[in-house]
């Protein structure tokens, strides 16, 4: 497993990703509505495979009102577990293996990641 210290949502961090199997995209893998291989998985390995030929990643633009706010209160939430939990929380960045990623939100003292989800 190799970690890269890179902060989320740059393009260091998309360059990564692309070709990938990422930890965001392990959803649409496991969406198969009854098929062997659902649609959104079908569409995920079809850019999967683009980035891989073309070296480059596929821009998405798609954000909510759920995805903002989680973006915005998670340096708070961050905060109050650090105050909670007394320990360090630092840039999760990008850890991969083959053709797998997966980006934790911050990595917590020397042995622990941690996944911040905002209701």
């Amino acid at each position: 497993m190799i970690f890269h210290d890179v902060e989320q949502n740059t393009d260091e961090w998309f360059a990564l990703r692309a070709g990938m199997l990422t930890g965001s995209g392990f959803g649409k893998i496991m969406a198969n509505y009854g098929k062997a291989f659902g649609d959104p998985a079908k569409k995920y390995a079809v850019n999967i495979a683009i980035e891989q030929i073309t070296g480059t990643p596929i821009s998405s633009d798609y954000s909510n009102a759920h995805m903002e706010r989680g973006h915005e209160q998670e340096p708070i939430a961050r905060m109050r577990y650090e105050d909670e939990f007394f320990c360090d929380v630092t840039n999760g960045g990008f850890f991969e293996s083959g053709l797998v990623g997966v980006s934790p939100d911050g990595l917590v003292d020397d042995d622990g990641v941690i996944e911040i989800k905002s209701v």
